[in-house]
């Protein structure tokens, strides 16, 4: 199972608008830099380790944008967006997004802010199951468009 990085978002701080960027560093036990998670001083909690990084495909934004929800580039609030891979079935299983080594930890369920921030009803419902992927970084390294998703054999 192989894909690729069609596009990176971060947030610099908890409640600002994502930001794009081509190219950016995994931080190992940590997340992007640059994102709100990779800021803090202090190591991050297990269960924010286990989340350092979010995923979505860009076929499940395809989908919801044909029953009518056109949300606008980085407005899904994950962090790296995906072509070609199922990231449902990547919980529990490491695998390298360009030079950085993730684990699947948790489907990335949506949250209501999503649908008040974008100002969709019923949004929520349409990204259940789909909302994309928490991973932890295992491995640091540079993740940037175009890169290469491959499960560690």
């Amino acid at each position: 199972m192989s894909g690729r990085v069609v596009a990176i978002y971060v947030r610099p701080n908890t409640g600002e608008a994502v930001k794009n960027v081509s190219r950016c560093s995994a931080t190992a036990g940590g997340g992007l830099d640059g994102d709100y998670l990779s800021r803090s001083e202090t190591p991050l909690k297990k269960n924010e380790r286990q989340r350092g990084i979010t995923l979505i495909e860009q076929e499940t934004l395809d989908a919801i944008r044909e029953d009518g929800f056109k949300l606008k580039p980085g407005a899904s609030r994950r962090n790296v967006v995906t072509q070609g891979v199922r990231l449902n079935d990547l919980v529990g299983v490491e695998f390298h997004v360009g030079g950085a080594r993730l684990r699947g930890t948790a489907l990335c369920h949506p949250c209501s802010s999503l649908e008040q921030t974008n100002a969709m009803p019923g949004l929520m419902k349409a990204l259940l199951e789909r909302g994309g992927l928490c991973a932890e970084v295992i491995a640091g390294g540079e993740i940037k468009e175009g890169d290469e998703i491959a499960v560690v054999a």
